[in-house]
């Protein structure tokens, strides 16, 4: 089964995430900050990324990493179509707005990832 990242600075919501994709059977890795997530991107199948990191604004974490070979969804607060556009223009797949339902994170990790994974 396919590995995700989660980088969210969110304790209670990286808990939850991880439970949700954990009770799918994915296998679950988890960054607090932008500095944590470059150590595990390379092992990720597919990336939830949160755009307001303590350390780091998440779509500059994006385009800083090179090679990326996983898709990432973007995972924000912000609503505006600005912000989305943004994230799809950095390399986002898709774009999630919290709050999100379990359903709607499931349908895009579904949808986002390889179909090999």
């Amino acid at each position: 089964m396919a590995t995700i990242l989660i980088i969210d600075d969110d304790d209670d919501l990286r808990l939850l995430l991880r439970l949700t994709l954990g009770r799918e059977s994915y296998t679950v890795l988890d960054a607090a900050t932008g500095a944590e997530a470059a150590e595990l991107w390379p092992s990720a199948d597919l990336i939830l990324l949160d755009l307001r990191l303590p350390d780091i604004d998440g779509l500059d974490l994006l385009r800083g990493i090179g090679n990326r070979t996983a898709p990432v969804i973007a995972v924000s607060a912000h609503s505006t179509s600005h912000y989305r556009a943004a994230a799809i223009e950095a390399g986002c797949a898709d774009y999630l707005t919290k709050p999100f339902t379990a359903t709607e994170l499931l349908d895009a990790v579904r949808a986002s990832l390889p179909a090999t994974s």
